[in-house]
């Protein structure tokens, strides 16, 4: 799975997360830094990466439902205390979503629908 962060997302937690191998990409580090909110989910469906952030309005339906690789919204703020845990918290989520999407194509194949 890869993520695109928004840009409210500390950069401590992105070399985190770099640092336990997620692919993620970080607005703020490239050419789209102030683009709506809309426009990153545009994004993130164009490069097929689930959005990360900690912006409410990403959990509500209008840009919830437009978001076809998912939102990952994480509500407490990130601080030295927890940002080993708010890490390892996001990979345990990838790996269950991997887990379940693997479960579902090999269900699919073994059901042939």
């Amino acid at each position: 799975m890869k993520l695109l962060a928004n840009e409210n997302i500390p950069k401590p937690l992105i070399k985190k997360l770099i640092k336990q191998g997620i692919d993620v990409i970080w607005i703020p580090r490239t050419e789209y830094r102030g683009i709506k909110d809309e426009e990153v989910v545009s994004l993130a469906n164009a490069l097929n990466r689930t959005v990360l952030t900690r912006d409410l309005d990403f959990t509500r339906k209008p840009l919830l439902s437009k978001a076809t690789h998912g939102v990952i919204y994480i509500a407490e703020p990130v601080t030295k205390e927890n940002l080993e845990s708010i890490s390892a918290n996001i990979k345990n989520a990838l790996l269950f979503l991997c887990r379940v999407i693997l479960l579902l194509l090999f269900s699919s194949m073994l059901w042939g629908r």
